[in-house]
């Protein structure tokens, strides 16, 4: 039977409408528990209000031992182990002096997620070991040389104890953690409809494929009435648009700006979680930090023009030597070329060219510089034509803090968004909407995708947050699947409903711009 059932503080403020989450700790063994059963009831009649969720078990079960050595080796529960997480403590350790013996086998089954930390460890270097997974340890190791803990991947791991026949020692110690803690968001489950009475308790029941066992665990529901008849629920909706850029360009480190637009009117705030998922083949594990818990939004202020973000176009589009246009140059940071931008240039001065390039970042975050120790602007291309196929303003990819060029000034604005420069040594100068708190992301119509609407509402929240060198584990590698979660909320809580950004290969020298699908 689990323990510990819990609710957290309901966010609606409707009577008898609870938007929660229900936490709870595993049974003991789950060796015969497929699943969870979760109702709204009352002492009258636990399953009145009906079944609310069916969660599935992860099937933690106490590990067990096979082969010759078994009844030499102590597999000991250790309870509140680890801030809560349950444990066991598994030794072949004879005591003071006393070796282990020779020839000794066995193989201790484990079921995680979970860890494995070694504490002592005195055996035979290379002959007499202990196997967890892949990772072998053995040998003379002291606090310093003990392994770092191994993490058991969700389903079996093997653990394996071996000795041979020449030397003893004196064995080892492991502690095994199990984070067996269930978490499952209900959302508007209507109290009302249990017979005779409104519900008053969570009840939880194990089963075993459709057989539910007799006994529950209860808690008391906690029903937030403040706002009466006219009380809210959170949303079900999930967020028009996400988009992220990381400026980081360090494999396993993540940095930059989290945009955020909201799919309607009513939306006032958003959170953003990181998820890792590790492959199917080590088991699939899921593991989640809160980055934000609450990020706070705002409208775009009524008829303020579009602020202008000017980036460096690259030499290269889709892995082709082949100069981006300022169109795909901003697309790649989730905006627009600002047409306008460009035919202003024509009367520029030197110094305003100068500051436009040297305020200018490409997709890595680094600026050009112009003109070395002159601080001058080279003017070389001739007339309209030859400028614009060049791509002016632009820099030539050789000469990054040499010299930038233009055209010859009070003349020739810069050449349109659409255009190309003739080949890839020239990256162009682009002036790009900006994407900020308080103004609305260009975004282009899109079929509908995942409850997205075909166009972005008019008077939406934007949000926006910044990540600072946060680590994450092993991305790009065929490991870990990486990915933010953004959801949507207003007054009374968060929605339920993901909009998730993938991000599959932060592992590179030049950092790419991702938005959500």
């Amino acid at each position: 039977m689990a323990t510990n059932l819990a609710q957290s503080a309901d966010e609606h403020t409707g009577e008898n409408l609870v938007s929660a989450k229900i936490s709870f700790e595993a049974a003991a063994t789950e060796s015969d528990i497929t699943s969870y059963k979760l109702y709204a009831g009352h002492p009258i009649s636990p399953k009145a209000g009906g079944l609310v969720a069916t969660i599935p078990a992860a099937g933690y079960t106490t590990p067990r031992c096979t082969g010759a050595s078994c009844e030499k080796i102590t597999i000991a529960s250790l309870d509140s182990y680890n801030n809560g997480q349950a444990g066991f403590k598994i030794e072949r350790r004879p005591g003071g002096s006393t070796t282990y013996d020779a020839d000794e086998s066995a193989r201790i089954v484990v079921k995680g997620p979970g860890t494995i930390r070694f504490t002592f460890m005195n055996t035979e270097l290379g002959f007499d070991w202990v196997k967890v997974g892949d990772i072998t340890v053995t040998g003379e190791l002291t606090t310093d040389t003990l392994p770092d803990p191994i993490e058991i991947p969700r389903g079996s791991t093997v653990i394996e104890w071996y000795s041979d026949f020449l030397l003893q020692g004196l064995g080892w110690t492991a502690e095994f953690s199990q984070d067996r803690s269930y978490s499952y968001e209900v959302t508007n489950v209507d109290l009302s409809k249990a017979d005779y009475q409104v519900a008053t308790h969570w009840y939880l029941f194990s089963a075993y494929g459709s057989n539910e066992g007799d006994q529950m665990v209860q808690v008391q529901i906690d029903d937030n009435k403040s706002g009466g008849d006219a009380g809210g629920a959170p949303p079900d909706s999930v967020a028009y648009k996400v988009e992220f850029y990381d400026q980081n360009g360090a494999g396993n480190m993540l940095s930059g700006k989290i945009a955020m637009t909201a799919s309607g009117p009513g939306i006032t705030r958003f959170s953003v979680e990181l998820e890792e998922t590790e492959p199917q083949r080590l088991g699939g594990a899921v593991k989640s930090r809160v980055l934000f818990s609450e990020v706070a939004g705002r409208l775009p202020a009524a008829g303020m023009a579009p602020q202008t973000a000017w980036i460096m176009g690259d030499a290269m589009v889709a892995g082709a030597w082949r100069a981006e246009t300022c169109t795909e140059a901003c697309a790649r940071s989730g905006s627009e070329c600002i047409e306008g931008e460009l035919a202003a240039l024509a009367g520029k001065s030197d110094a305003e060219m100068i500051k436009l390039f040297e305020g200018a970042k490409d997709h890595s975050g680094a600026s050009p510089k112009c003109g070395g120790n002159s601080n001058s602007l080279a003017r070389h291309c001739d007339g309209q034509a030859q400028c614009h196929a060049w791509g002016a303003p632009y820099i030539h990819k050789t000469h990054w803090n040499q010299n930038c060029w233009s055209s010859k000034p009070n003349t020739i604005s810069g050449a349109s968004c659409g255009a190309r420069p003739v080949d890839a040594h020239h990256r162009r100068l682009c002036p790009c909407a900006a994407t900020d708190v308080g103004q609305t992301p260009n975004n282009p119509s899109v079929p509908d995708d995942n409850n997205r609407s075909p166009a972005p509402p008019v008077n939406t929240y934007i949000g926006l947050a910044e990540l600072n060198d946060v680590p994450i584990t092993q991305p790009g590698s065929g490991r870990n699947k990486v990915r933010l979660v953004v959801r949507e909320g207003n007054e009374h809580g968060f929605s339920t409903k993901k909009r998730y950004v993938e991000i599959f290969d932060v592992i590179v020298a030049e950092p790419a711009f991702i938005h959500s699908k």
